[in-house]
């Protein structure tokens, strides 16, 4: 799997977990809401390498 299909499929389960934050009595849930702030910044991070990895490519490619 790509590293762009990757950071997609995360992306798209962070958005679908944000939706689930509150457990059955309609408070937010601490634990789950840390797991979708945590899977977020995996998510920029993994957003912000791949941003870098096509720049330097770019970059190494109009230098050939």
């Amino acid at each position: 799997m790509e590293l762009e299909d990757i950071v997609y499929e995360l992306a798209c389960f962070h958005e679908s977990m944000l939706f689930c934050c509150e457990d059955r009595s309609g408070k937010e849930d601490p634990v789950f809401s840390h797991y979708c702030v945590t899977l977020g910044r995996i998510v920029r991070d993994l957003e912000e390498a791949e941003r870098r990895i096509r720049t330097e490519t770019a970059n190494t490619e109009s230098s050939q």
